[in-house]
């Protein structure tokens, strides 16, 4: 299955690590891309303004801008023909508070449009649980 698995990490001095994974089944090839999100100060507060007068494509604009860099944009332009879906799990406990099911992304036309609104891309939210270590490592212990 063709997935792109995006995983924000808890928060460091220079933002939240981002680590992209693009796995495309077919032909067996696999991208990987380290990123740092960078939020501007204030941003809780105007995210929280924006979810009070229930205005989510800005909301998710806003996200998604952060989200999204140049080199995001092309992995995820790369793989989107081919995708059967997008997970994204958000490590930092401040950052899982953010309704992210509002994440939007800049379409070939250049609108931004909520990603779970793309009945061909499913897109899910991926749970964090207790335990020690990273989306990435419960992902990789788990069994075949």
């Amino acid at each position: 299955m063709d997935v792109l698995r995006i995983t924000i990490g808890k928060a460091r001095d220079d933002g939240w690590p981002v680590s992209v994974e693009l796995q495309l089944s077919e032909n067996l090839v696999k991208t990987s891309l380290q990123e740092v999100l960078i939020l501007p100060a204030g941003y809780e507060n105007h995210l929280r303004e924006l979810q009070i007068a229930y205005n989510p494509q800005e909301y998710g604009e806003y996200l998604g801008k952060s989200l999204f860099t140049d080199s995001l944009q092309d992995i995820f332009d790369s793989g989107r023909k081919g995708l059967h879906r997008v997970i994204l799990s958000v490590e930092d406990d401040a950052l899982r508070q953010l309704s992210w099911h509002w994440l939007c992304y800049p379409w070939d036309s250049g609108a931004w449009n909520f990603i779970a609104h793309d009945q061909h891309l499913p897109f899910s939210l991926g749970l964090v649980g207790p335990a020690e270590g990273s989306t990435k490592d419960l992902l990789a212990a788990r069994p075949a």
